[in-house]
């Protein structure tokens, strides 16, 4: 089973690959003109992503020998109390997911979002603090969900709703916004969990796990397709390649000969400049664009990748520094390497959620980004905390009937 870092990387490469497509496109000079490249700008983006990715490569594999399991009790009640949140959160953007699905040129819904604060605004406070909250644990709880579904033995019905709505929601939640990619990152962002517990995963669910996505890839690619054509038309084709190599090319053709000063943290970071009392310069995507814009010189509107974004916030010495103390810091979080927890889990899983999406741009921006940074780091230590003695010994193959799960003797 190739790992979870191996996927991770595989899919930096084919966009590293888009790039050279996008790049040798007979429409590229026409649409984006012809400009030096420097090779050194390529070099330290590569190092960069290698940094940040040194967990994925070297904690993120199937050899662990135990899986530790957190208590039950805490869990399940966890489960129930995030089951009603979601119920409550598919409730309040039925609105506007309908008004995508049904619009006459769904194209127009996903332009429309770079000209609002917010997608939803309801007339109760506590609806709308409720949202911004689940939408930052969105992605813990995926992992959450499917650790409980791969390890628990009780309340099986339960975990399975769990699961089924925590995997669902993103999608649901993203037709909204029209946004393709971020399903597409989502459907991968899975397929790195499941090779990430595939020690502990029978072959045969394995084998209907892939059948499953591959069932569930299709509405995504038609989705897709139908979002592109809606809002390209013949340039469709062109802008595929485009959004899927623009990141490289734009790092090396605009951010690097362009970047002259840095937003030092006050873009991208916008929760934590607010907790602590500094104001937030902008409401809107386009007016964040503007105040980025008018302070680094270079174009916001267009993906960099997350390397790029944290350039622009605090400069190339500056993102090389965060690489290795964000390394260093997971590295010791995570041991000992050879054992499974769900918050060892929880902490890889988002680095790859956060690499995934970082192939094209810092997905942990904004309040909603910056959320998902905290209860991360929440989450990890609830679990550490409420962990127990259950644990599962890795099956020596996957042939295996069930894991047996044991209890440590308390002396």
């Amino acid at each position: 089973m190739i790992s979870a870092g191996m996927i991770v990387c595989a899919f930096f490469a084919v966009v590293a690959w888009g790039g050279v497509m996008f790049h040798g496109h007979p429409l590229f000079s026409y649409m984006v003109g012809t400009s030096g490249y420097s090779g050194y700008a390529l070099v330290y983006l590569f190092v960069a992503f290698a940094i940040f990715a040194v967990p994925l490569m070297t904690v993120a594999n199937t050899g662990y020998a135990k899986a530790v399991l957190p208590d039950e009790s805490v869990l399940v009640k966890t489960i129930k109390v995030v089951l009603v949140i979601q119920a409550i959160q598919y409730l309040i953007y039925l609105p506007a997911v309908s008004k995508a699905i049904f619009a006459s040129n769904i194209g127009y819904v996903r332009d429309d979002q770079y000209d609002t604060a917010e997608l939803v605004q309801f007339q109760f406070y506590a609806f709308n603090i409720l949202s911004r909250l689940y939408l930052g644990m969105r992605n813990v709880m995926i992992i959450v969900a499917f650790y409980a579904l791969v390890f628990e033995k009780n309340h099986r019905g339960l975990i399975k709703i769990f699961f089924i709505s925590s995997v669902v929601f993103p999608i649901y939640y993203f037709t909204a916004y029209a946004s393709r990619a971020v399903m597409m990152q989502e459907f991968l962002f899975m397929v790195v969990l499941i090779a990430l517990l595939a020690g502990f995963i029978k072959g045969r669910m394995i084998k209907k796990s892939a059948m499953y996505l591959g069932i569930a890839a299709v509405p995504l690619i038609i989705a897709f397709i139908a979002i592109s054509n809606s809002r390209f038309g013949e340039l469709a084709s062109y802008m595929f390649y485009r959004y899927l190599g623009e990141p490289m090319v734009n790092y090396v053709g605009e951010l690097w000969p362009n970047l002259t000063r840095h937003t030092e943290g006050t873009a991208y970071f916008t929760l934590f400049s607010k907790l602590m009392g500094q104001k937030v310069e902008f409401a809107t995507t386009v007016e964040k664009w503007d105040y980025m814009r008018e302070i680094t010189g270079v174009e916001p509107s267009i993906f960099y990748s997350f390397v790029g974004g944290l350039n622009i916030e605090f400069g190339y010495v500056w993102t090389l520094i965060i690489g290795v103390v964000t390394t260093f810091i997971v590295m010791r979080a995570v041991r000992p390497y050879n054992v499974m927890t769900l918050p060892k889990c929880i902490i890889i899983g988002m680095l790859a959620y956060m690499c995934i999406n970082g192939a094209f741009f810092f997905v942990l921006q904004g309040d909603g980004g910056n959320l998902e940074i905290l209860f991360t780091i929440f989450f990890a230590y609830y679990f550490h905390r409420f962990s127990s003695g259950r644990y599962v010994l890795r099956p020596k193959d996957r042939n295996f009937d069930t894991l047996v799960i044991q209890h440590e003797s308390v002396k």
